[in-house]
């Protein structure tokens, strides 16, 4: 069975990619996981291994050539097998249809805005107690930092 191997994605913002050089020619026979081709993204140097064993039949991009991600770049097959052209058409149409997708971005979002809370008066003493016991005085570890700001706030004639 014939296995199309695309031009790879390897970031959110790669959009194309630059085929380095080739590490087999056309005719070799491939084996799944082996490096067969070098590609160079905006921001690194890779290698590409072999999704199937079989004989890589058809190189489509040569080296130097940049194309957008997804485009079929080779193709291999198994021995004997001839090359689907119907395949390799029907793949570089759907890449290049992706391609040129112009749909319009999305919008960035509006910054939120937000507004200052009106300002109050300083709770008493007692409020600032009855609140604090309430929520923090129940975890046994906070029992000490409660009992010093509820004197600090006595203290400042709360």
């Amino acid at each position: 069975m014939a296995t199309l191997i695309p031009m790879p994605k390897w970031g959110m913002t790669m959009q194309e990619g630059t085929v380095g050089s080739w590490l087999k020619a056309e005719g070799d026979r491939v084996e799944a996981g082996e490096e067969i081709v070098e590609i160079e993204s905006d921001k690194a140097i890779q290698l590409v291994e072999s999704p199937a064993s079989g004989v890589l039949a058809r190189i489509l991009v040569t080296a130097g050539e940049t194309v957008p991600i997804t485009t079929p770049i080779a193709v291999i097959v198994d021995e004997g097998e001839e090359v689907p052209e119907e395949m390799i058409a029907a793949a570089t149409a759907a890449a290049s249809v992706a391609d040129t997708d112009d749909s319009p971005a999305s919008p960035e979002p509006a910054p939120a805005v937000l507004e200052a809370p009106e300002p109050t008066e300083k709770p008493s003493a007692q409020e600032v107690r009855d609140g604090l016991q309430g929520n923090i005085c129940r975890c046994t570890g906070y029992h000490n930092i409660v009992k010093a700001a509820l004197a600090a706030a006595e203290a400042m004639g709360g």
